[in-house]
């Protein structure tokens, strides 16, 4: 075992304890002996909470996942609270292990309409929330991050913003026995990158979509450019919400002869009843296991070999810019690792 002082540290009782015990076993097999620490939440009657660790941290290298299931304003005191506890304790480092990164989303202003004006709605929650913890803490670790543009809100961090068409691409290797009826598929521009890695891995044709939004920012419709004739559409999407964006590509694909529609999301909100209400043309609807599924219908990828490989891509101290590494165990295709 390589001695180093690693530490995997979140609430046990929640949702991350399988990608925490998960991590520890990996480091193992890595020759790393990670020790596993509680930190969890006390609450008193009046709802207050106190963060509690259980366990020594002091000049070790911490890495913390938060449980991505809890309200998003618990979430957020919990994060802020963890990482001052951390840092209070003596930890050496803290890395946020965040394969959801809540508030993602919300990356920029929005607008609503008011005596014929546009005046704004809301405001940057995402780089404010990174403003209120970036002094304590030294990277993060995410998973198909909504928008490089977060990246910035945290300068002079090790960052790393994993992509899950790996998963997905592998996924389609193992499971489908014919592709050459399959196109890789994004829904936007913002998505393209991510739709032509997915060509690639998997040697399949690939399509874009274009969404046209109102002044405000409203979807009015999502279309295809290409032909989908007598084809299976796979779309790629880093989160579905309310599934809305998918339900419109998915209707005009569907009406220029499209066979069939799978999509792939790293992350899967599914709100409003999304499933049901939106996606029920859709064929195939697979999602990493960032956030608990529970609808029988969701396929689930789980990325917990990603989360800890790139916990010892970071121990190792290798460049973000080389992160392609990380993925190299996952898929070959042609007698070479991508």
């Amino acid at each position: 075992m390589i001695k180093r002082d690693v530490v995997l540290a979140g609430d046990l009782r929640g949702y991350s304890w399988e990608s925490i015990m998960h991590t520890q076993h990996y480091l193992s097999q890595q020759g790393i002996e990670a020790r596993v620490v509680n930190l969890g939440c006390s609450t008193f009657a009046d709802k207050e909470s106190k963060p509690i660790l259980e366990g020594e941290i002091k000049g070790a290298k911490v890495f913390y996942w938060n449980d991505p299931m809890l309200h998003p304003d618990s979430w957020r005191v919990r994060s802020q609270d963890a990482f001052a506890t951390l840092r209070d304790y003596g930890a050496k480092t803290i890395d946020y292990v965040a394969p959801y990164l809540h508030l993602s989303r919300q990356d920029k202003k929005r607008y609503k309409a008011e005596k014929g004006k546009k005046v704004p709605k809301t405001i940057s929650t995402a780089k404010n929330y990174a403003k209120q913890i970036r002094d304590l803490i030294d990277g993060v670790i995410t998973l198909d991050l909504h928008s490089p543009r977060i990246k910035t809100y945290y300068p002079g961090k090790y960052f790393l913003d994993l992509q899950s068409s790996y998963l997905f691409a592998d996924y389609l290797l193992k499971t489908e026995k014919h592709l050459d009826n399959h196109l890789a598929a994004s829904t936007d521009e913002g998505r393209v990158g991510a739709a032509r890695l997915l060509s690639e891995l998997t040697g399949i044709g690939c399509v874009f979509g274009i969404k046209v939004r109102d002044e405000y920012g409203k979807l009015k419709e999502c279309c295809v450019i290409g032909d989908v004739l007598d084809k299976i559409i796979d779309i790629g999407e880093d989160i579905i919400d309310t599934g809305g964006t998918v339900e419109k590509f998915t209707e005009d694909v569907l009406n220029k002869g499209a066979k069939a529609v799978n999509v792939f999301a790293g992350h899967g909100l599914f709100n409003n009843d999304a499933i049901m209400k939106r996606l029920y043309r859709v064929k195939k609807i697979v999602v990493t296991n960032s956030l608990k599924q529970n609808d029988p219908k969701v396929i689930v990828v789980p990325c917990n070999d990603l989360i800890a490989g790139a916990i010892k891509f970071r121990l190792d101290e290798r460049d973000p810019k080389d992160v392609k590494e990380v993925y190299s165990h996952l898929i070959r295709t042609n007698g070479k690792a991508h």
